[in-house]
């Protein structure tokens, strides 16, 4: 396959990082010093902030975007006094459900 048919990877699966060594370099005083002498202006790196900004944005996921949690989980279904009854009864079995019982009844 030639080269040009191949593609970078999409935009949200690039490293952010060479942008941000990009924005850190242009805040050097060797960069600085550079553009003082060829413009006669220091640069304010709008550029690279623009660059990094979009990056980051694109790499974001937002809540339009995220995939949706279940609503409500059935392990945490509230059980009705019989259902929870019942499901002592399966669990610990009819012994220990009658000593719960006299203990707490007055």
């Amino acid at each position: 396959m030639p080269e040009s048919d191949r593609s970078e990877d999409p935009p949200e699966k690039q490293s952010c990082v060479p942008l941000f060594d990009a924005l850190w370099f242009c805040y050097s005083p060797v960069y600085q010093m550079q553009q003082y002498y060829k413009f006669g202006k220091a640069d304010d790196c709008s550029g690279q902030w623009s660059n990094l900004y979009n990056c980051l944005k694109s790499r974001t996921k937002f809540k339009a975007k995220a995939p949706e949690a279940p609503k409500k989980h059935p392990l945490w279904n509230i059980r009705t006094p019989e259902e929870a009854e019942e499901y002592w009864r399966k669990q610990y079995g009819e012994s220990n459900f009658a000593g719960q019982q006299k203990a707490g009844t007055k």
